[in-house]
């Protein structure tokens, strides 16, 4: 199906850093819901644990685009990344609280080192809650001159207050952009947001545009959603003054083509710069390709780039489209009358009803645009689906997943020494949870990540 696509301009801030943003049971998981029946927990407000450190340490991301270099044989690699709040521990200072951090971030040529940058900075906050924000976050880019071929980046983030950290690395293979008879494509960047003004920055731009990566990839869907912007260039060759046709399309991983949109450029610069935008009202949630070729005389194709995103329901999107879902994972930390009023909702006014008054009632600071304890739980629900998921069940619904949900993060976190071959073991601890201790054990039985709850399942100590 075809939608109207543009090129446009937008007049969103062009701060890059700290920008906020509006994402069958087993048998051991059954046993710890039937345990575990849903209770009043309003005034234990296990969902406000902002001081905590998150699951497996430090945790953020990282997404790559390539484009000409101003360098001979060179391609310029931009490696974005973002540090949420909630992937770094805090610590109490005079005034507020502190988080001490390193991050690190090489290339890698078969194997051996070519490039490394490095930063490390402190982050402060005024109040508690931000610690726990999802949606403040550092967001930058690190550039690196590279010679065309096969890569592997690496980041490394650690947490200087925890001492603990996490790795992440990507392969690319970088193309030569310069010196070329035909018009060619830089690699596609997904945006948060875009601005086009003679405004003199240095975060993001990209001649007159400031183009701000979405650097997680995950896009909303739904009413409340999207759209979807996208940013790449196009580097004319030999041929001065080409109409060249550029065809955008997106396809949905097993549904096929969704999007389609065609749009001759002139060629009469050596850069092109070309931004997309794509509603995303009717876009069910997902994994998509967005593809994007330059058709050039004879309608030959001179050169094509792929680039993966997904979208998620917005929270609004889940409750009109997906109540179930919404059902299941507030069970684990709605009072048994909160859960009734919340089914009774049917038409799709009074769900939303119902959920807005749900969550009203355990905001810890009404008087704020920001619902801490909304964010909170939502940001357990994606932390499980990212690091808990296994062949059988989506994150959220392992056991790890449902006590996350449920109690939090824990205290402290403990791999079991195994012998090789044998059985994984985790074990979590809640020092305090309401008065009283609690420990989780859990067993990678099949050995396929699934980590599975152990008796007892509510976690006391018998």
């Amino acid at each position: 199906m075809n939608r109207m696509s543009s090129i446009f301009g937008l007049n969103n801030s062009n701060r890059p850093v700290c920008i906020r943003l509006r994402a069958p049971f087993g048998v051991f998981a059954l046993l710890a819901l039937c345990i575990l029946p849903p209770q009043d927990v309003s005034a234990q407000r296990p969902d406000l644990d902002f001081g905590r450190v998150e699951l497996g340490g430090p945790s953020f991301s990282l997404d790559l685009a390539e484009f000409r270099s101003e360098y001979p044989d060179s391609t310029l690699l931009e490696v974005y990344y973002k540090i949420p709040n909630t992937g770094l521990s805090f610590v109490a200072v005079d005034s507020g609280y502190e988080a001490n951090y390193e991050l690190a971030i090489s290339a890698y040529k078969k194997n051996s080192r070519v490039a490394h940058q490095e930063v490390r900075r402190k982050l402060f906050v005024a109040e508690l809650s931000r610690t726990k924000l999802y949606s403040d976050y550092v967001l930058n880019v690190v550039e690196f001159h590279l010679r065309p071929g096969k890569y592997k980046i690496r980041g490394v983030l650690r947490d200087l207050n925890s001492g603990q950290q996490r790795k992440i690395e990507r392969k690319t293979k970088l193309k030569n952009l310069s010196g070329d008879k035909k018009p060619k494509l830089s690699g596609i960047e997904l945006l948060y947001s875009v601005n086009f003004s003679d405004e003199n920055t240095k975060f993001f731009r990209k001649g007159d545009v400031t183009a701000v990566p979405l650097v997680d990839r995950a896009l909303q869907g739904g009413v409340d959603g999207g759209p979807a912007l996208f940013y790449f260039e196009i580097y004319s060759g030999a041929d001065k003054k080409l109409n060249a046709l550029i065809d955008t399309r997106i396809n949905h991983v097993t549904d096929g083509p969704v999007y389609r949109d065609t749009v001759y450029v002139l060629m009469d610069k050596p850069v092109t710069r070309q931004v997309r935008q794509v509603d995303l009202t009717d876009f069910r949630p997902g994994e998509y390709e967005v593809t994007v070729e330059v058709i050039a005389r004879r309608g030959k194709v001179t050169d094509r780039r792929i680039a993966a995103f997904h979208i998620n329901w917005s929270l609004l999107g889940r409750v009109q489209h997906d109540y179930n879902t919404v059902l299941d994972q507030l069970q684990h930390i709605a009072a048994s009358e909160e859960m009734k009023a919340l089914k009774e909702a049917k038409s799709v006014e009074e769900r939303m009803r119902a959920w807005k008054v749900f969550w009203d009632g355990r905001d810890p600071t009404p008087e704020t645009k920001a619902n801490e304890a909304r964010v909170s739980f939502y940001y357990r629900v994606r932390y499980a689906n990212k690091y808990f998921s296994a062949p059988r069940r989506i994150g959220w619904r392992s056991d790890r997943g449902m006590v996350l949900l449920r109690y939090g993060s824990p205290d402290e976190t403990v791999e079991d020494p195994v012998p090789l071959n044998a059985i994984a073991r985790q074990i979590w601890y809640y020092y305090n949870y309401s008065g009283e201790p609690l420990r989780f054990v859990f067993e990678d039985r099949y050995g396929d990540a699934d980590f599975q709850l152990l008796f007892p399942y509510d976690g006391r100590l018998r």
